[in-house]
């Protein structure tokens, strides 16, 4: 018998599907109870809650009626007086985001995300649910953690108590983002490194960073810095750079993320205009591409891109 959690997984997955097509919206694509589930019925794993259906399309009627129930009762979707047309109603921007997050997670490759899942378990299998657990009520509570820790450089462990901002994705791990209270910077901890952590009674009172504010100024999201991954600073860069049309591809992906970012066309190059706070993560990325890409503005990361440059060449003098 099909269990009752998996009924509501696969209603949740076809209603994501539903509303990706209702978003088709060319003249040729007007939607109905029988074309939605004869569609959906192109993905069979969506039907594990029809069992006894594998061979035809299960009922339009009964299909619909599930969706429908869901969608209109959340104000997602309409269907017109007298007939029988599905609409997509407009969403806000927030709410699409978290629609679209639910949506990539079973329409996507998460390479990253398994790698990172793999080193975790590997190294943690007593543990590694329990830090996300211990981590994410910490926060919700605002109250301090404190562990052990392994740096990749050494066998000795450290003892940290934080206060916990949020777990981040990147670089093909799981990062603790949070304040010790031992440094007045805040500072990143990879989760595979994290041993006995335990949640104190002590709360801390400073307003938790978002990830959000930390990501629009990033320019890979990585956070590298000199010394490996280090807290954003303050600082903002106003960054202008020009570049040659081969690498205008790479310079989109680069920028994409950047809540301000534009690139203007000229004749023979382009320029691309942004603001970041990790200068010298901008620098190692725009090196690889050589005489292709010069920095114009400002003067500071000129001199901080002359002198990377000069420090490489001076190992191979």
């Amino acid at each position: 018998m099909t269990n009752v959690y998996n009924i509501k997984i696969n209603i949740f997955k076809r209603c994501l599907h539903i509303l990706g097509l209702l978003q088709n919206n060319s003249a040729n694509s007007k939607w109905n109870a029988q074309n939605i589930t004869n569609t959906l019925w192109k993905d069979k794993s969506l039907f594990g809650d029809y069992a006894e259906s594998k061979d035809f399309s299960p009922n339009p009627a009964a299909v619909a009626k599930n969706a429908r129930t869901f969608l209109k009762s959340r104000g997602l979707v309409s269907i017109g007086q007298g007939r029988s047309e599905w609409e997509i109603n407009k969403i806000h921007r927030t709410v699409l985001e978290e629609i679209s997050f639910s949506h990539s997670i079973f329409t996507s490759e998460d390479f990253h995300r398994k790698r990172a899942i793999a080193s975790l378990v590997k190294r943690t299998p007593e543990s590694c649910l329990w830090i996300f657990t211990a981590i994410h009520f910490a926060r919700i509570e605002k109250k301090k953690i404190q562990f052990n820790y392994t740096r990749s450089y050494s066998d000795e462990q450290e003892s940290f108590i934080v206060h916990p901002y949020f777990i981040i994705l990147t670089n093909d791990n799981f990062y603790l983002y949070g304040k010790p209270t031992d440094s007045g910077e805040a500072n990143y901890f990879i989760l595979s490194k994290i041993k006995d952590i335990e949640i104190m009674n002590e709360t801390f009172n400073e307003k938790i960073i978002t990830p959000d504010y930390i990501l629009k100024k990033s320019i890979s999201g990585a956070f590298i810095g000199k010394y490996g991954l280090r807290s954003p600073s303050e600082k903002i860069y106003n960054v202008k750079i020009k570049f040659d049309q081969w690498i205008l591809p790479k310079i989109e992906d680069m920028t994409a993320a950047l809540q301000d970012a534009r690139i203007v066309k000229y004749d023979e190059y382009y320029e691309a205009f942004f603001s970041i706070y990790d200068n010298r993560e901008l620098c190692k990325q725009l090196f690889y591409f050589g005489d292709a890409v010069e920095i114009i503005e400002p003067k500071e990361l000129r001199t901080l891109m002359k002198e990377m440059l000069e420090n490489s060449l001076s190992m191979y003098s």
